[in-house]
């Protein structure tokens, strides 16, 4: 029962959650950047090479750093982690602690469900010695019966552990990412040797920290500078 309605509660949440990310603001970028006497720049600027950035000849602007255009948003986004196949909008500044949050919905409503199979599979009239054991073996021993007894529903259950573990994984890099500071396009090169992060251990530790609270990442890799 406990099982249900924490599948219910992850459902609920992660309805929310998706619509904020697809209606919500990514952090588009909509105006220049403003100059220290606080007007924005221009092409004049940037043609005077007062070097004051990179102009975005669709926006028709100068985005503030660090920004890319999407070309399937057709907008410049401002701290853009990647573009969301699953809501179809950019993930930026606004609406990367939604992500997270959303991810990790999405992984614990994930697991809850594929802790219920054992059970419908008692429903189905498998009886085992180990029942009361949640061991790994049980849980094969319960897949197998279901495998033998319901193909489909064995085979709705290879795709949500797929989805699950791409989804653990996923959401494994997103925080790798938030506590070096970086996102999935700002951030090292890949080369043939690693990246030697300029962050201790408990940096990243309060980073991780500070977003979770806040929303915020606290401190940047002095190794690299965006």
């Amino acid at each position: 029962m406990l099982l249900i309605f924490g599948i219910c509660l992850c459902l609920v949440v992660g309805v929310v959650l998706y619509a904020r990310l697809v209606f919500g603001d990514p952090g588009f970028t909509l105006e220049s950047k403003r100059k220290e006497n606080g007007t924005f720049y221009t092409m004049k600027d940037l043609v005077q090479l007062r070097k004051p950035g990179v102009w975005c000849t669709i926006c028709q602007l100068i985005p503030t750093k660090p920004s890319k255009h999407c070309k399937l948003c057709n907008r410049c986004v401002y701290w853009m982690d990647h573009h969301c196949l699953y809501t179809m909008r950019c993930i930026g500044k606004r609406n990367y602690y939604t992500f997270v949050w959303f991810n990790f919905v999405l992984v614990a409503g994930l697991g809850q469900t594929l802790l219920l199979f054992p059970g419908y599979a008692e429903h189905l009239g498998y009886k085992h010695a180990w029942m009361e054991l949640p061991s790994p073996l049980f849980y094969w021993c319960c897949l197998k019966y279901i495998f033998m007894n319901q193909g489909l529903l064995f085979v709705v259950l290879m795709g949500m552990s797929l989805s699950f573990c791409n989804t653990l994984y996923l959401f494994y890099l997103t925080l790798s990412n938030i506590s070096h500071g970086y996102t999935s396009y700002f951030r090292p090169p890949e080369g043939r040797r690693p990246y030697q992060s300029g962050l201790a251990y408990t940096d990243r530790l309060s980073n991780l920290t500070t977003f979770i609270r806040y929303g915020q990442i606290k401190i940047q890799d002095p190794n690299f500078v965006i």
